[in-house]
C-alpha cells in the first residue's frame, strides 16, 4: 500500500467537497492503525464510502501506484465533477477514463505534496475523537457546558487544515505545473491542453494549420477548427493573464474553463463563486 498515494488522494477529496475535514481526520488515523489491514478493508471500515466507491478510490490508488495519473489531476478532476454536482461515483469513474493507457506513464508531479500527518503529536487522534463526540451526541452536552469549545475547536483544526478556497497543493508556479510549454504553441493553447480541454490529436492538427498558413493569427485558426468559441478564447486569454500575475494557478484556471466551455457560468463568475476571483 502505498501511503503516500493515499493520502494524496484523500486530501484531493477533501478539498474538493467530496468528503469532510472531520472525515478526512478519520481516514487519516484509520490508515496509520492499519497494520496488515489491505487499503478496502480500511476504506469500508471506517463506514464513510459505499463498497462500489471504494472499488473505484482502490482502482484510482492503483493509477497513482502506476504512475498513469497524478494527485494534481486527480485534483482537478474532483474538483470539476464535484463543481457541477456529480456523485463521488462519477468524479471516480471519470478519473479512471482520464488516466493514461497502461504502458504509459504519467510525469512526475513532485508539487502535490500532502502535508504530513502530525502523529507524533496526536493532533488527528484528537481531532478523530472530536469527532466521534460530535456523532454520539456528547459534543451538544459539553457546548451547554463550555460555550466556547466550538470554537475554539474548530480555530485549532482551522490551523492544521486550510480551507479548499486556498489548499496547499494549488500554490504553485506555472512553471511547475503540467507539461512544459512546447516552442511554437501560443500559451493560451498550451495551458488549455494541460487542461485537458484540447486534446494531442487537435493540438497536432491546430499546429499543422498554423505553419501552413502563419500569416493566419492562431485565435482564428483555433475557431475555425473548433476548439473554442469566441467567448471561451477570450476567457482563456483572461485566465493566461491571470496565471502570469500570479493571481490563480493552473489547476483554477482548468476547473474554471470547464465551467466556461460546458456553459455551466462564465469563466469570471466561476471564480467568483469559488472565491478565486482577486479582490479590487
Amino acid at each position: 500500500m502505498s501511503s503516500d498515494n493515499v493520502a494524496a488522494l484523500i486530501k484531493a477529496i477533501q478539498s474538493s467537497g467530496g468528503i469532510t475535514l472531520q472525515n478526512e481526520a478519520q481516514l487519516t488515523v484509520a490508515f496509520q492503525k492499519a497494520g496488515d489491514k489491505t487499503m478496502e478493508q480500511v476504506f469500508l471500515e471506517t463506514g464513510i464510502f459505499t463498497p462500489k466507491q471504494v472499488t473505484g478510490l482502490c482502482k484510482t490508488v492503483d493509477l497513482m501506484n502506476q504512475n498513469r495519473i497524478t494527485p494534481l489531476e486527480i485534483a482537478t478532476c474532483m474538483a470539476t465533477m464535484l463543481g457541477t454536482f456529480s456523485t463521488l461515483d462519477e468524479a471516480l469513474k471519470e478519473i479512471e477514463v482520464m488516466a493514461r493507457p497502461e504502458g504509459q506513464v504519467a510525469e512526475p508531479d513532485p508539487v502535490y505534496a500532502a502535508p504530513e500527518p502530525q502523529f507524533a503529536s496526536g493532533e488527528y487522534q484528537r481531532q478523530y475523537e472530536a469527532a466521534q463526540q460530535y456523532e454520539s451526541g456528547q459534543y451538544q452536552q459539553q457546548q451547554d457546558a463550555q460555550p466556547q469549545f466550538q470554537q475554539q475547536q474548530e480555530q485549532q483544526y482551522q490551523q492544521q487544515q486550510p480551507q479548499y478556497e486556498s489548499p496547499p497543493q494549488y500554490q504553485q508556479t506555472q512553471s511547475s505545473e503540467g507539461a512544459p510549454p512546447v516552442p511554437g504553441v501560443p500559451t493560451v493553447i498550451h495551458l488549455l491542453v494541460n487542461a485537458r480541454v484540447i486534446s494531442q490529436d487537435a493540438l497536432n492538427n491546430f499546429m499543422q494549420h498554423l505553419n501552413a498558413a502563419p500569416h493566419i493569427p492562431w485565435q482564428q485558426h483555433a475557431m475555425t477548427l473548433g476548439l473554442l468559441d469566441a467567448e471561451s478564447l477570450e476567457a482563456a486569454a483572461m485566465g493566461q493573464q491571470m496565471i502570469d500575475a500570479g493571481q490563480i494557478n493552473e489547476a483554477q484556471f482548468s476547473v474554471c474553463m470547464y465551467d466556461q466551455i460546458g456553459k455551466m457560468c462564465t469563466f469570471r463568475d466561476s471564480l467568483q463563486a469559488r472565491g478565486w476571483l482577486p479582490q479590487g
